[in-house]
């Protein structure tokens, strides 16, 4: 029983350092491969951030211009002097006295007919 022991405690003894050895570059090359990983997603977050500034950036000065463009659009309203060419009759229509209309209709007949 005792040579059993005996043996037993020398592949024991003999065992633990085997099993205590690590393959150094092995696990280096994985560290490495984990830090590239780590690099590429801060890059990448990076260059995300960077884009949407971009983005933001962008659409503030579209903002912007659209807000210019308002300020600076002629104003549509009809000026509060007399009516150039019609009347209003009773039913809120404009109406065009014949003579000017027939004056229009002949301009616009004479323009047609002279072509190019």
């Amino acid at each position: 029983m005792r040579p059993l022991l005996l043996s037993l405690a020398l592949l024991t003894v003999s065992a633990a350092p085997a099993l205590a050895q690590v393959d150094h570059q092995s696990a280096m090359r994985d560290l490495d491969v984990l830090n590239q990983q780590q690099m590429q997603l801060q890059r990448s977050v990076a260059l995300e951030n960077q884009l949407s500034t971009l983005e933001a950036k962008v659409q503030t000065e579209q903002r912007l211009r659209d807000i210019d463009a308002i300020r600076t659009r002629p104003s549509l309203t009809l000026p509060s002097g007399p009516r150039a060419v019609g009347t209003t009759n009773a039913d809120g229509y404009v109406s065009i006295p014949d003579d000017m209309l027939a004056a229009s209709n002949a301009r616009v007949r004479a323009a047609s007919q002279n072509r190019r």
